[in-house]
């Protein structure tokens, strides 16, 4: 995923950074997009799992559901 691809290359940054090929603020960028895309994931996942219960709510599913846990 693209979260997952943003900490591979967030993690070598940190290694050049360690080594002295990199720049604090290249570490910055990287740690930035990481923590953007981890924000664009949560957002894709709670659309998703809205339009997911409106559905069940829509046809009867999510009452049925929500009663056979009881």
């Amino acid at each position: 995923s693209l979260r997952d691809n943003s900490g591979i290359l967030l993690d070598a940054e940190e290694t050049k950074f360690s080594m002295g090929e990199s720049s604090l603020f290249l570490v910055n960028s990287r740690e930035l997009t990481y923590l953007n895309n981890g924000m664009k994931s949560i957002s894709a996942d709670a659309k998703y799992l809205s339009t997911l219960i409106k559905q069940l709510n829509n046809t009867g599913t999510l009452y049925t559901l929500l009663k056979s846990q009881r």
